[in-house]
């Protein structure tokens, strides 16, 4: 499988396990991402042991491509004007996939996978995005798993909006409320 997903896992550990040389708690960590990192940061905790789960306190999950291969958004979305194309998820795709049979992998089809014992999550998704339906099913299936998370779609922005702080008002929005939800988790 690609070895972006086994990095971020092996970085995750590594954290938790020698973060106090870096003056960090190893015991209390969260870990993120936008888009296809939102992916790897879903896909790490999935790998933990749920003893090491313990130390992720908040998954902080920005318009995530979490599995779905269709869905209404990617249908009403996905064109040159949306920031993310069906051309590009299908490069992206085969990026991180050898063949047909890892699409079916729970580290990139999280829907997939049994998300009980994850830890709690923050998922943000902009309206006009292909993606919003992933961050969606996420949040049900979350939510079926019995993992605590906040769901916020952020209206009138289109997918990678967060990169664009500076300038748009919904970005620092979504920043700022991913922040609040880090510091509820740490205290």
């Amino acid at each position: 499988f690609p070895a972006a997903h086994d990095d971020a896992l092996a970085a995750l550990r590594h954290v938790a396990r020698h973060g106090r040389e870096w003056g960090i708690d190893g015991a209390k960590l969260a870990v993120g991402g936008d888009s296809a990192g939102a992916n790897l940061a879903v896909a790490s905790c999935l790998c933990l042991d749920p003893a090491e789960r313990g130390a992720v306190k908040l998954q902080l999950l920005y318009y995530g491509a979490f599995g779905l291969s269709d869905s209404a958004s990617m249908r009403a979305y996905g064109n040159e004007l949306d920031g993310l194309t069906r051309a590009d998820m299908a490069r992206y795709r085969s990026q991180l996939t050898r063949s047909t049979a890892d699409l079916e992998d729970p580290r990139l089809d999280n829907l997939s996978a049994d998300l009980r014992g994850l830890p709690p999550a923050f998922i943000a998704a902009a309206e006009l995005d292909p993606l919003l339906d992933d961050s969606r099913a996420l949040s049900e299936l979350m939510g079926e798993a019995g993992v605590a998370n906040k769901l916020v779609i952020y209206p009138g922005v289109l997918h990678g909006f967060v990169h664009y702080s500076r300038v748009l008002d919904r970005a620092m929005q979504a920043l700022d409320e991913g922040a609040a939800e880090l510091k509820r988790a740490f205290a």
